[in-house]
C-alpha cells in the first residue's frame, strides 16, 4: 500500500522531512513547504519518545557500570 502524502493542517501544502534538535537529539519531524510550520505525526512522536527513553537508559547504564567498576577497584 502506498503511503499518502501528508498535507499541512494550516494551508494544505505538502509536508517534507525536517529535523528538530531537542535535548541533544536530532528528531525527525514534518515541515510545510509553504508556511514552514513543523509538526510531529503520531508515528514520529512515538519514534522521538523511544529515542529519548534510550538516551535516558544509556546514561543510567553508564552510571551504574562506572559505580560497579569503582566498587570492584576499591575491594
Amino acid at each position: 500500500m502506498k503511503k499518502s502524502k501528508e498535507l499541512c493542517i494550516n494551508c494544505s501544502a505538502p509536508m517534507s522531512k525536517a529535523y528538530v534538535n531537542y535535548k541533544g537529539l536530532k528528531l525527525e519531524a514534518r515541515q510545510c513547504t509553504q508556511c514552514g510550520k513543523k509538526i510531529f505525526t503520531e508515528d514520529l512522536t512515538m519514534k522521538a519518545i523511544s529515542q529519548l527513553e534510550a538516551k535516558k537508559l544509556e546514561s543510567e547504564y553508564i552510571k551504574n557500570f562506572l559505580c560497579d567498576e569503582l566498587n570492584t577497584i576499591l575491594q
